[in-house]
């Protein structure tokens, strides 16, 4: 093989490894996950109903980008994962999980927690996140 030919083929054998190691791919990241309950706290007759937005940022990007997650709860419960799709520039999304809460009978008080799991682009959860309660007769 002459020594011009392969200056014309060593663009085409490196150009697909360089792909395929990401120097042309864009890589996007969760970089923050934000998460509130409302209301922080409940007293009074159940039952009682919170809800905990979560707001989950990825860095720019130019091409969509699928983000699944899922929230875990204090009760050992998590919900099913779920997949969502980020538009081209599209940085920021926010989901929510509902939690009727019901006495069972008679005075009771503690805290119950959740938390956002996001498991791609990459794996990254947010704090616990915590709501007080206390059941009153």
């Amino acid at each position: 093989m002459s020594c011009q030919r392969l200056v014309f083929l060593l663009p085409a054998l490196l150009l697909p490894g360089l792909a395929f190691t990401g120097a042309f791919a864009e890589q996007c990241k969760v970089t923050q996950l934000d998460v509130r309950v409302n209301p922080p706290n409940y007293k009074g007759h159940g039952p009682a109903h919170f809800r905990w937005t979560g707001e989950i940022f990825v860095s720019p990007h130019k091409e969509p980008v699928k983000v699944r997650f899922h929230w875990a709860r204090s009760d050992k419960a998590h919900s099913q994962d779920t997949e969502i799709v980020l538009k081209s520039g599209v940085t920021s999304y926010q989901v929510h999980d509902d939690w009727e809460l019901g006495p069972s009978g008679g005075k009771a008080k503690g805290h119950v927690w959740e938390q956002l799991c996001v498991k791609a682009p990459a794996g990254k959860n947010s704090n616990l996140v915590v709501a007080d309660f206390e059941w009153t007769k």
